[in-house]
């Protein structure tokens, strides 16, 4: 009903979530090392738990790609983005590194932290070194420097035509006009 408030998970410690169009709900918790998906129902699983050698240390920012057929994961702890297959049941398969993000130095993990994808697919990833946008195939596109000498933490399109990308960084949020716009989808349930 509109205008209620309805609690459908309980227990999770969320870092970044995503809300596919279906409604189903994906979560990471970083201190778990694990993606979870809350299903249209309500029902809440760890749909993926990451290792050292297998997946995301320390997975963080998250997002959906327009055709909502993959979900990506930032490392915070490591150098890649993590992307998984999400299937009609909203499972998750086929995890793999899929972006390599740059680093301050080869020895430091990227800080890969908030994310967003635009309408065309592309991924801006807020990491130690700026903000980095990949090509929908992973290639390197180019960094945006950070607006300070803070961390970046967050990153969203929004504002007229969703063509502002604003950023988190300290204690202020900064906006950039972008020649794209921003992926946005309406859940239908």
């Amino acid at each position: 009903q509109a205008g209620t408030m309805e609690t459908i998970a309980e227990g999770l410690k969320p870092n970044d979530l995503v809300v596919t169009s279906s409604g189903d709900i994906y979560v990471t918790e970083t201190p778990k090392k694990q993606v979870t998906h809350i299903s249209v129902d309500g029902k809440s699983r760890a749909v993926d738990v990451a290792t050292k050698d297998d997946g995301p240390m320390r997975p963080n920012g998250i997002a959906v790609t327009p055709d909502q057929g993959t979900l990506a994961v930032s490392d915070h702890g490591g150098r890649h983005t993590w992307v998984w297959r999400i299937e009609r049941d909203g499972s998750l398969s086929q995890r793999q590194p899929y972006i390599t993000l740059r680093t301050p130095s080869p020895d430091l993990p990227s800080k890969g932290d908030g994310m967003t994808t635009d309408s065309v697919g592309r991924y801006y990833v807020t990491s130690a070194v700026g903000i980095q946008m990949f090509d929908p195939t992973g290639r390197m596109g180019g960094v945006i420097s950070a607006p300070t000498d803070k961390p970046i933490v967050s990153v969203a399109f929004a504002g007229p035509g969703h063509s502002y990308l604003y950023v988190a960084s300290g204690d202020k949020i900064f906006r950039r006009k972008t020649s794209t716009s921003g992926f946005v989808h309406t859940v239908q349930r």
